[in-house]
């Protein structure tokens, strides 16, 4: 199966066409395609325009646009063949981040940007799960002894799967972070509250929105928040789901003692526009590490080449209540 890309009105449009198909087979139209090994068809709806007036973007924007688009759609392509594969051998799995996030607060792949995939499975699944991965050409990358992969598995969150002819990372998650960060979700709170969402045609779970705010503030904390597009992502949330239950998603966040998780990640949202509740933007606000944090964060994001940031692990930890 091979994804085209057809230019209508300057904007690609997708569509997912297996070799077979006589009306295209022996032309010759495919070679130097990206191709994905299960035939599924993506919609036929062209991705929107690039905001703004389209006619006076640069055309590197433009471009850039475009590529990312095929990209999107190939990897998505190929996410839902994974769990339809893992679904078949009783693996319950669920997208984090990448196409779910763009179809979820976006609503459309092509308005973000991811590079590789990410799913969650249940510890008990995990080795069904590698092996299926490794079935299908994917290969660890990573190296580990007997006693190095108990112990990964017991402290870290992930593990990497690339396939070399696909060019494609996919990390197979069993938890959100390491065990040394406090990280305000815990997997066995998700699984009972997945809600269904479409994705490309298919029916696939996803988080709740509180679930998905605990997971977008502490996922952006634990790297820093060194991308702009995560904070446009939790921003994105806040104006998607203005009845989020904000009660719950502090108590949470106490329980975890990640607070100033919590707290740092309002803060930036409102930063962008976001409506966050008034008493929570002024708790941050008077949380002089919430403000320097802050700072360094944008400084940062201005200045990638620095990452001055203060160690977040260590400043979050010493939460204020």
């Amino acid at each position: 199966m091979f994804i085209r890309v057809h230019p209508r009105q300057g904007v690609p449009v997708a569509d997912v066409v297996s070799p077979a198909d006589p009306r295209r087979a022996g032309s010759g139209r495919g070679r130097g395609l990206a191709e994905v090994p299960e035939p599924r068809r993506i919609p036929r709806r062209p991705p929107p325009r690039p905001p703004g007036p389209g006619r006076n973007l640069p055309p590197e924007l433009t471009q850039f646009f475009r590529a990312n688009a095929i990209k999107n759609l190939y990897l998505t392509a190929e996410l839902l063949r994974i769990l339809r594969l893992l679904d078949a051998q009783g693996i319950r799995a669920v997208p984090l981040k990448g196409p779910a996030l763009a179809q979820s607060l976006y609503g459309d792949l092509a308005l973000r940007e991811f590079c590789d995939l990410d799913v969650l499975v249940q510890e008990t699944d995990l080795r069904k799960a590698r092996e299926l991965l490794e079935a299908q050409g994917y290969h660890l990358d990573a190296s580990l002894d007997p006693r190095g992969e108990a112990a990964h598995i017991r402290n870290e969150q992930d593990y990497p799967f690339r396939h070399p002819a696909k060019g494609i990372l996919i990390e197979l998650h069993w938890r959100f972070a390491p065990r040394w960060f406090a990280f305000p979700l815990a997997p066995s709170q998700v699984w009972p509250r997945l809600q269904p969402m479409h994705l490309a045609g298919r029916e696939v779970p996803s988080f709740c929105p509180e679930h998905l705010f605990l997971f977008l503030a502490a996922h952006g904390a634990k790297h820093r928040w060194c991308a702009l597009k995560w904070l446009c992502d939790l921003a994105q949330l806040i104006h998607r789901h203005p009845r989020l239950d904000w009660e719950w998603i502090v108590d949470q966040a106490r329980r975890s003692h990640a607070v100033r998780v919590l707290l740092l990640g309002i803060h930036l949202a409102a930063q962008l526009g976001a409506p966050v509740p008034p008493e929570l933007k002024e708790r941050a606000q008077r949380d002089p590490k919430v403000q320097a944090l802050a700072a360094g964060v944008w400084r940062d994001i201005e200045n990638p080449a620095s990452l001055r940031t203060p160690d977040l692990a260590r400043a979050i930890r010493s939460n204020p209540d």
